[in-house]
């Protein structure tokens, strides 16, 4: 293959009867050198074409309002367990970090789901100097579709999770400084009420499962208690009679009381235990780095992308240029290697008849 491609593209000597590039039979010839010199012969229309593309993307790029960046940074969650700490020492940390619902490895996904970004839409921002005034991002990106404010919104913000750290990264670039940093501030405000109010965890399910027995298991205890005065009513010298069936009755009322009792005393002892395990069951968003202020521009980089612009506007026209004087060299007639010896021929055979 490699041969092949070395027979189509050939390097020649310089040679002036071309100015670069020739086309023999199916050869395709480069006089590196000549290119050279075609190039630099014409320096003025590609400087020129430079210098117009600079200009255009230079207007262009006027009036592109600047950007203007907010970042923050959240710790990673720690893990004090012997467990956790078995695992890093047999090399095995990280693994089933995903699993963790206490994880901080969640965070992005948390932050990336539809109702925290909805919420962060949604929100008024106040910012401006001196007086405070209050948009919304449907205001911001001028449009009120849904999905194109979703779509917006990720476009202007970046979560990033370094995976050897831990450390998250959340950052927003718009044309004002105090709302790159409000929407920043939003996120994470949002974070720590889906944390404490809005998710689901198993130790707060079994908070809500205890609370619920434990307020049935008390009704049914005040059912029995009452039953047990309504019968003791019902037969007033109950403590003095010698009625067997009086008497097995009240025994057996007051089992299911002593049993009823039993069973709520150990649900609530359960209830209040488990409470504090759902206290310590939120995960507790630690911020390292509050939301910036951003004084300085992120963008756009206006003397690099004009640069840009201007080299690849002269690489264009070079190419342009060389296109149009490989078209113009294969429009000559190109020699025959057979034709010199005929011609040498005939000169001599007419030398010999003037002899004669």
């Amino acid at each position: 293959m490699f041969k092949k491609f070395g027979n189509i593209l050939k390097i020649r000597k310089p040679d002036a009867a071309n100015n670069g590039l020739v086309l023999t039979g199916d050869l395709l010839q480069f006089n590196i050198i000549s290119i050279g010199r075609h190039l630099i012969g014409n320096f003025r229309p590609i400087i020129l074409t430079a210098v117009i593309c600079m200009m255009i993307s230079g207007a262009i790029l006027y009036f592109v309002p600047a950007k203007f960046c907010s970042y923050a940074s959240i710790l990673p969650s720690g893990k004090g367990d012997n467990l956790s700490l078995l695992k890093e020492m047999t090399g095995l940390a990280g693994l089933g970090t995903e699993n963790n619902e206490n994880s901080s490895a969640l965070y992005p996904q948390i932050l990336n789901s539809r109702q925290i970004r909805e919420s962060v839409l949604n929100n008024v921002y106040s910012f401006g100097t001196p007086i405070q005034t209050g948009v919304t991002l449907k205001e911001y990106f001028g449009t009120t579709i849904n999905e194109h404010l979703l779509r917006n919104l990720d476009n202007i913000t970046s979560i990033d999770l370094d995976k050897n750290t831990g450390l998250i990264t959340i950052s927003v670039e718009t044309e004002y400084p105090e709302l790159s940093q409000a929407i920043v501030q939003r996120y994470l405000a949002e974070l720590e009420d889906y944390n404490i109010n809005r998710r689901k965890s198993s130790a707060r399910e079994r908070v809500k499962y205890l609370k619920r027995e434990s307020a049935e298991r008390e009704t049914e205890l005040r059912q029995a208690e009452d039953d047990l005065e309504q019968y003791q009513m019902a037969n007033r010298n109950w403590d003095m009679t010698s009625d067997p069936g009086i008497l097995s009755n009240l025994n057996r009322k007051k089992r299911e009381i002593l049993t009823k009792t039993e069973t709520y005393l150990f649900l609530k002892n359960q209830y209040e235990l488990a409470k504090l395990e759902a206290q310590k069951d939120i995960p507790i968003v630690r911020i390292l780095d509050n939301p910036s202020l951003p004084l300085i521009k992120s963008g756009p980089q206006r003397l690099l992308i004009t640069l840009f612009s201007g080299f690849t506007g002269m690489l264009i026209m070079a190419i342009f240029l060389l296109i149009i004087n490989f078209f113009r060299s294969s429009r000559e007639p190109i020699p025959d290697k057979f034709e010199m010896p005929v011609i040498n021929r005939q000169t001599t055979m007419t030398a010999e008849e003037v002899t004669r």
